[in-house]
């Protein structure tokens, strides 16, 4: 409804105008308008009035007594104090207010764009002042405790410095620590604490202590870290880490037997005796026998020989703070171009008679020759090349014996045994002659079959299996060498810096020395 006076535009329910108080309806329009119903419908928008009450409302504005009002009103400041004494009035009558008894109704106009814009942008604006000052928190925060920090008193610091080398122990190989520190008192390594004098501290490691499956490996040393603390009154301890590489020193192993990593052995089994360190661990070819190794870390086992020209054994021992010892052992059997044995086991016991029957099985073709006096000709059958003969071996205790077969166009076939002649032990040892080691060496056949006893110590030792080759020196302390060959068919667990007492019979020289084939042998 636009107001006649000042032309302002208002609200359809308003009667009066908001601008210059002007009353927009007369008396009677007032009345009407009471007196007629408004009904209201809503729709999408929002409540909305009806066409008759819209109707009357406009009809008010076109009424003739406004009009004439309107007209009648005087061009001069008496319409000014007009409007005064009508404000003043409407102030009385303010007790009715067509606003209180009828709430104002309006339409909820659509958000343009820019509002949705303007409200985005004061979002973003307040996010960043948010994300500012907390930064700005931050960094207040950080600068006083940095300047807390760097008005605290400097803490007092152990000084330190080490060097690490390479040393013995108890004839081992160790590494030699040294600390140096003006300030501290004590060190710890390993939970052991050692005193600082004069500003140094030193702690020796033996090189086996550190475990290879603890520590990195490189170049064939252990890259070795180790944690170690400084102490000191008054100060705070200190820890650093220390680090030093420790050469990998392999498991010391000693082969008594056999000796070499490739043998000739002649019958099916064959000693391996070690020399390890107590607790090591022993694996033969895989299967652990770490409980053969004794207390004072002898280890010994019978290795089994197959009729294969050829058989390996794998040696592997460990022990704590070494590296693995890894060797590989060959057995070769001797292989004749043609077959030559006997069916006596060796070594062959004699009976009373002076006389021993030997049989066996050759080429058909060959021809058989004795080391020993034989009572008649070798009988050999063409056919099957079975043989028969009888050697005479009467000397007491051992006698060696070598068969040979010939057969041309082939390498003769040699067999070498011992003939063995039970004899009471006491009685055996009691006739044992005393050696003369310089005579028996120029003259070595003049006592050949007298049992002869000495005592010496072993510097080698050799086995095929079936039988064990000593050398043994019998010379005095400091004195020069002198070696005697000694066999033994069988085994023995036996190495090299043993004392032996040795019971046998000589029978001359073997590679220019006395040669013993040994009957009784006692560890001394």
């Amino acid at each position: 409804m636009v107001c006649p006076s000042c032309g302002m535009k208002n609200n359809y329910y308003h009667r009066y105008c908001f601008h210059c108080g002007r009353q927009l309806t007369s008396e009677e329009s007032l009345e009407k308008e009471s007196s007629e119903k408004i009904s209201f419908s809503s729709d999408a928008d929002g409540l909305l009035l009806e066409e008759e009450a819209d109707s009357s409302l406009t009809e008010g504005l076109e009424n003739p007594d406004d009009q004439a009002f309107s007209s009648s009103l005087p061009d001069t400041d008496i319409f000014d104090d007009f409007l005064l004494d009508f404000s003043a009035k409407d102030k009385e009558e303010s007790a009715f207010d067509i606003q209180s008894h009828m709430p104002l109704r309006r339409y909820r106009k659509a958000e343009k764009s820019d509002d949705v814009l303007l409200k985005v942008i004061k979002t973003l604006i307040t996010i960043v002042l948010i994300a500012l000052i907390g930064i700005l928190a931050y960094v207040g925060y950080a600068e006083l405790i940095k300047n807390r920090a760097d008005n605290q008193p400097v803490a007092k610091v152990i000084d330190f410095d080490y060097r690490v080398e390479e040393t013995e122990l108890n004839g081992q190989p160790a590494r030699k620590i040294l600390v140096i520190s003006s300030a501290g008192e004590q060190i710890k390594v390993r939970d052991e604490v050692i005193p600082v004098v004069s500003g140094q501290a030193e702690i020796i490691l033996a090189d086996r202590e550190f475990d290879p499956s603890h520590y990195g490996q490189t170049d064939g040393a252990l890259e070795v870290t180790l944690p170690l603390t400084v102490l000191a009154d008054g100060y705070p301890s200190r820890t650093e880490e220390i680090r030093f590489k420790v050469p990998i020193q392999t498991v010391p192993v000693t082969f008594l037997s056999p000796s070499k990593m490739e043998i000739l052995v002649e019958g099916r089994s064959y000693p391996l005796l070690l020399k390890v360190l107590p607790g090591s661990s022993v694996f033969v070819n895989g299967s652990n026998y770490s409980h053969l190794v004794d207390d004072e870390g002898q280890f010994s086992l019978q290795l089994e020989i197959s009729d294969q020209p050829e058989t390996r054994y794998e040696i592997r021992v460990s022990s704590k703070g070494y590296g693995e010892l890894v060797e590989e052992i060959v057995f070769r059997k001797k292989q004749m171009e043609f077959a030559l044995s006997i069916n006596q086991k060796i070594p062959i016991q004699a009976g009373q008679d002076d006389w021993v029957e030997i049989t066996g099985n050759t080429h058909p073709e060959a021809s058989l020759s004795s080391s020993l006096e034989t009572r008649e000709d070798i009988q050999l059958d063409p056919a099957t090349g079975d043989f028969r003969l009888f050697v005479k071996a009467a000397s007491r205790g051992s006698t060696p014996f070598t068969l040979t077969a010939r057969l041309e166009g082939k390498e003769d076939s040699v067999l070498e045994a011992v003939i063995q002649r039970q004899d009471n032990e006491s009685e055996y040892t009691r006739s044992a002659w005393a050696m003369d080691y310089d005579s028996m060496r120029a003259y070595p056949d003049l006592h050949n079959g007298i049992p002869f006893t000495f005592s010496g110590n072993v510097t080698d030792v050799q086995s095929t299996g079936i039988r064990t080759t000593l050398l043994v020196n019998v010379s005095a302390q400091d004195q020069p060498e002198k070696l005697v060959h000694v066999e033994f068919w069988g085994t023995l667990q036996i190495g090299p810096g043993r004392g032996v007492r040795i019971f046998g019979n000589h029978w001359g020289n073997k590679d220019n020395i006395p040669y013993i084939l040994a009957s009784y042998i006692y560890l001394d």
